[in-house]
C-alpha cells in the first residue's frame, strides 16, 4: 500500500530555547492522509474547489484572500475531504510548555555537570543531544508522522510505503523530516 501524507505547518517552528512570543502561541502540523489509488480524484476534486480563487499563474495562499473568500474556500475544501472522507491528522504544542521542558532538561544536566566537578569520580554522560534545543518544527513533523503510523497500524497493518508532501522546505529542513520518520521507524538496536 502507498500513501500520501500531504501536511503544512502553522504557527511557531522556533527552537526550545526560545519562549511564545504571545500568550498561548503554538506550533501546528497538519495534514491529509491520501491513498494513492484515489490520488487523481483528489487532486482533481481539491483543485475545483480552490480554482475560483486562484489569480491566473500565481501562487494561491489563503492569507492572500479578504476573509470572506478565505471562509468560502476553508468551506469548500472541507466539503471536498468530507465527500473524500479524507482522514485528517494535526500535532500542536504550546511553544511556552516546549521551552519550560527545555529549561527543566538543562537545569537537570547543569546540576549534573556540577556535582561532576565537585566529585570527579561521579559518572555524568556528556554530549547528550538533550544538551541542543529541539526544532519545534521537527518535533511537531515527528508528532504528526507518529499519528499516521499509528493509524495505518491499527487499520491496515503491513509494508506502507508513506509518501509526504510539503510545501518547499530547506534541504536541512527536509532532510531532517526524513531521519525524524527512520528514528520513530528504526527502533532496533544501531551503530551510531
Amino acid at each position: 500500500m502507498k500513501i500520501i501524507l500531504a501536511c503544512d505547518e502553522s504557527g511557531a517552528k522556533g527552537y526550545a530555547d526560545k519562549d511564545e512570543q504571545f500568550p498561548g502561541q503554538v506550533g501546528v502540523f497538519a495534514g491529509l492522509f491520501v491513498p494513492e489509488e484515489i490520488l487523481p480524484t483528489v487532486e482533481q476534486r481539491l483543485e475545483a474547489a480552490i480554482a475560483p480563487y486562484r489569480d491566473i499563474g500565481g501562487k494561491l495562499h489563503i492569507t492572500d484572500l479578504p476573509p470572506k473568500q478565505q471562509d468560502s474556500m476553508r468551506a469548500e475544501i472541507f466539503a471536498a475531504i468530507l465527500e473524500l472522507k479524507l482522514p485528517c491528522f494535526w500535532h500542536a504544542i504550546h511553544v511556552a510548555g516546549f521551552h519550560s521542558h527545555h529549561l527543566a532538561t538543562q537545569k537537570v544536566l547543569s546540576e549534573a555537570h556540577k556535582k561532576r566537578a565537585s566529585n570527579p569520580n561521579l559518572r555524568v554522560k556528556v554530549g547528550s543531544p538533550r544538551e541542543n534545543p529541539a526544532s519545534l518544527h521537527a518535533v511537531l513533523f515527528t508528532g504528526l508522522y507518529g499519528h499516521i503510523v499509528a493509524y495505518i497500524e491499527e487499520r491496515c497493518p503491513g509494508p506502507v510505503e508513506i509518501i509526504v508532501r510539503t510545501d518547499n522546505v530547506d534541504a536541512p529542513i527536509a532532510k531532517l523530516f526524513r531521519q525524524k520518520a527512520d528514528d520513530l521507524l528504526n527502533t532496533g538496536p544501531r551503530t551510531v
